[in-house]
């Protein structure tokens, strides 16, 4: 093997551990990456969890005031009928008072 073949394989050579150090420094990032998308998976599925109670809650309190709306309109609709109930009886009184 001659010298000029030796220089041109260690030429090789140093370009294969150029890349190979490149490739290791790719590959940190891509750990250190990956450990930070894991992490905010992590924090995503915890927002979300308390984003599902705060939506359960919600909901409850919402199905509470719309039991408390519906009792109301039942109350007001029965006291609206027994008010027409009584203006008929006033008429009817009225009637009966004017008649005789």
């Amino acid at each position: 093997m001659g010298e000029e073949e030796i220089e041109k394989l260690k030429a090789e050579n140093t370009a294969l551990e150029e890349q190979v150090k490149l490739l290791v420094k790719v590959e940190i990032e891509l750990h250190r990456a990956q450990a930070e998308l894991i992490k905010s998976n992590e924090k995503i599925a915890e927002y979300s969890k308390g984003l599902e109670q705060k939506v359960s809650e919600k909901t409850k309190e919402i199905q509470e005031k719309m039991n408390d709306l519906d009792r109301m309109n039942k109350i007001m609709t029965g006291r609206e009928l027994r008010v027409i109930e009584l203006k008929k009886e006033i008429e009817e009184l009225e009637k009966k008072l004017g008649g005789a």
